[in-house]
């Protein structure tokens, strides 16, 4: 049987929890860091505005660390999906 749009390709096996741990765990770590952010301004907006380097606030460099983590994470995850994908 082939796939209707690439009639030589057989069709993908559907996706399955097995295996998504490790991405589970990263889509946690993103979570508690947002989720940490956003109460950290809705809590202690004061400690936010406080400079942090000069007149750097803390807002801001928890805000680029929250980003660069995001990348940072979804670059390792990419790592590993494909490292797992080419073992196959």
């Amino acid at each position: 049987m082939t796939s209707p749009d690439h009639p030589s390709r057989p069709p993908a096996a559907p996706p399955s929890w097995t295996g998504m741990g490790f991405g589970l765990l990263l889509a946690a770590v993103i979570a508690v860091e947002y989720y940490g952010f956003l109460l950290l301004g809705a809590f202690a907006p004061h400690w936010l505005a406080q400079p942090a380097v000069g007149h750097v606030p803390w807002s801001f460099l928890l805000g680029a660390l929250l980003l660069a983590s995001a990348v940072a994470l979804t670059g390792l995850y990419a790592w590993h999906a494909n490292a797992a994908e080419d073992a196959r």
